[in-house]
């Protein structure tokens, strides 16, 4: 419902300078999107297990950065022409993984 305000929002603070030069950073390491995806799987299973130790500071520090990253790694694929179908799975299947574990 509010996918496409919230879309034009996030695409636009993805395109700050900040982002463009760790783009830039980032491609000239060999950082694939999926690399991107696979860290924020990473983040967001150490958010669900600091949440589940009673950390709730870190968990939801955790969880942000998670979400930082989820949108991050669609919009570097789509910036660097990186985008693949096995991409967009990969994805949907940690964010729903690290989703499932928050309940």
């Amino acid at each position: 419902m509010f996918d496409i305000y919230l879309r034009t929002l996030k695409d636009y603070c993805y395109k700050i300078r900040v982002i463009k030069y760790l783009n830039e950073v980032l491609k000239s390491l060999n950082i694939t999107p999926n690399m991107i995806t696979l860290f924020a799987f990473i983040i967001g299973l150490l958010s669900v297990y600091n949440l589940y130790k009673g950390n709730t500071t870190w968990g939801l520090f955790l969880w942000l950065i998670n979400r930082f990253l989820d949108g991050w790694d669609g919009m570097y694929a789509r910036e660097t022409g990186q985008t693949s179908d096995f991409g967009g799975y990969f994805d949907i299947i940690t964010d729903f993984t690290v989703f499932l574990n928050n309940n």
